[in-house]
């Protein structure tokens, strides 16, 4: 199918855009091997020594910057000649990345007025070429491989996707001319209602987020340990943790390859198009292998927007609505060769609808995993949601609709699976506690991401960054470190018993009590909680008669299992009561 003349000029602008970045990347990157290169290559150069006969330390100030480079004349005999070198360091060119000019600038001014001598660096296979530091700067080579690998990587993406694109959007322009008012028939798999799974794509896409970023961090490391022993050693080991986190993202990816071979491309057939916001989403989840989980399978249904925050409009995906199912078992269709999981959902009627389209755009996600041996099952799909001439406010289903619906694993048996336990008092009351360390996955991964906050402060500190970015930087990092706290060391108390309900929160045993009589009990509800990737957890609410708000519980994993602890505190309430 041809590109409409319009695609055709829009592709055309979109590499003729590109291309500036993958010849800036090209340059950088090559500029960084060469450098990198010539560090290796010196550390088999032999030291001889220097007089230094002049050095000048050059400073260029700009419009919103200040730029220095030492420059030094000095002179050396190897092999009983003499010769005349020139070269300070590895990279001549002049910068403001930390005070190295500066410090140079002084051993040799110091050397050049006592007449010492200074050992230099001479290349023995041409003694013509000589330095007075191979210490390599990790911090100008990894910036340039920064910029190298992430404009090259942005040049050239861009190109090989607006080619790759060019194709499929012949195809969604076809389709919308054909049928301009129903934008879930746009797409050809939502047009046909059956549904490919993201999995290829996000493996694809871990492979080349942990090249890029193993190709920035190891590259320094290998020179670490020269320029801690020649150099000067101020520089943080904290830049160790770079590379680990490099190490991190290649296991990930190299789970995400296992995952696509063992699995492969799994489909979501869709009972009918769209999926209706105010009716049903209902379909059959199929894995081309038989699948064996004592757990069940987790099925997530999600609607989530794309926002823009910040003065710099970073992108981040916000949860707007979310359940979660856990079936038991899957679908007896008699094909031993495949897994078949149902899948229905009732939609909400006042939800948003799909829209790819938008600068802030919306979709609905479906998700399934399960627990097995080995590496576990995850799959994904995007799903068409839409208001349509079905859609019907305060839709329920119907009664054998809503039994099928109903989870086949009990929330009470999830909630005490997630570590509730679930006290019985002499009075009759209840005990509720919640103990720390519940979400080890999480945890951990904002301890991640905390260590790696924590090194970019640490980094800006040393380059002698402007005092603001480390202070701004500083407060985001207190709240990571109350995060971290919290989900390894928060605890949750609520006791019902004797006319009232006392909720304590704590972390390492310190923390608030409230304390709440049953008549001034409005309501307790779930509310929406933390957002941990893209799951949601809720928090279970107690609304008092005078307009109060007070958190009994925090971070339950799902609608379902905060509405049960709920329903425990409530019978406790009723039977005490009673």
């Amino acid at each position: 199918m041809a590109l409409s003349m319009k695609d055709k000029k829009g592709m055309g602008c979109l590499i003729l855009f590109a291309t500036p970045f993958a010849l800036v990347g090209l340059f950088m990157t090559g500029w960084a091997c060469k450098s990198l290169f010539e560090a290796v290559s010196m550390r088999s150069w032999v030291p001889a020594q220097a007089r230094i006969e002049d050095t000048d330390l050059e400073v260029n100030t700009g419009s919103d910057s200040t730029t220095y480079r030492v420059t030094a004349a000095y002179a050396y005999s190897y092999g009983g000649r003499t010769f005349q070198g020139n070269r300070v360091g590895i990279d001549q060119s002049a910068d403001n990345i930390g005070s190295y000019h500066q410090r140079m600038h002084d051993k040799l001014s110091e050397h050049l007025q006592t007449g010492e001598p200074y050992t230099c660096y001479v290349n023995p296979k041409d003694p013509a070429q000589a330095v007075l530091d191979r210490t390599p700067r990790l911090a100008i080579m990894g910036m340039k491989l920064a910029f190298g690998l992430v404009f090259g990587g942005v040049g050239f993406g861009l190109m090989i996707g607006s080619i790759v694109a060019s194709k499929s959007v012949a195809k969604e322009n076809a389709l919308q001319r054909k049928s301009p008012d129903k934008p879930w028939l746009w797409k050809e798999d939502w047009a046909q209602g059956i549904l490919t799974s993201s999995n290829r794509g996000k493996m694809i896409g871990a492979i080349v987020f942990a090249f890029f970023w193993n190709g920035i961090s190891w590259p320094i490391c290998i020179l670490l340990p020269q320029a801690l022993n020649e150099g000067d050693s101020k520089l943080p080991l904290i830049i160790l943790i770079f590379p680990a986190v490099g190490i991190l993202l290649a296991v990930y990816a190299v789970r995400s390859v296992i995952r696509w071979k063992r699995y492969g491309q799994c489909l979501f057939e869709m009972k009918s198009v769209p999926g209706v916001l105010g009716g049903t989403l209902e379909g059959i989840i199929r894995v081309p292998v038989q699948l064996r989980s004592q757990d069940g399978f987790t099925v997530t249904l999600s609607c989530i927007r794309n926002e823009e925050f910040g003065s710099e409009r970073h992108k981040r995906e916000r949860v707007l609505w979310q359940e979660e199912r856990v079936i038991a078992e899957e679908m007896e269709d008699g094909d031993w060769t495949q897994t078949s999981v149902p899948v229905l959902f009732a939609l909400p009627y006042d939800g948003e609808e799909t829209d790819t389209e938008a600068e802030e755009s919306v979709e609905w996600r479906l998700e399934m995993k399960a627990s097995v041996p080995g590496v576990d099952f995850a799959t994904q799909f995007e799903v068409p949601v839409f208001r349509t001439e079905q859609s019907v406010p305060g839709f329920e289903l119907e009664e054998k609709e809503a039994r099928q619906q109903a989870p086949r694993v009990s929330p009470d048996r999830k909630l005490a699976e997630s570590g509730l336990v679930i006290q019985t008092l002499p009075t009759g009351g209840k005990r509720f506690h919640f103990p720390a360390g519940r979400y080890n996955k999480v945890a951990l991964g904002l301890t991640a991401f905390l260590a790696i906050w924590t090194g970019a402060i640490a980094l800006m500190l040393h380059l002698g960054a402007p005092l603001l970015f480390p202070i701004v930087f500083g407060v985001f990092e207190l709240l990571l470190i109350w995060g971290v706290m919290d989900l390894w060391f928060g605890t949750n108390t609520v006791v019902v018993d004797r006319g009232v309900v006392t909720a304590k929160h704590a972390i390492l045993g310190t923390g608030t009590t409230k304390i709440v009589d049953y008549q001034d009990v409005a309501e307790i509800k779930p509310v929406q909680g933390m957002q941990a990737g893209n799951k949601l957890y809720y928090n279970v609410q107690l609304l008092t008669m005078g307009g109060g708000k007070v958190t009994v519980a925090r971070n339950l994993p799902s609608q379902g299992e905060a509405e049960a602890f709920i329903q425990q505190m409530e019978e406790a309430m009723y039977a005490g009561d009673r």
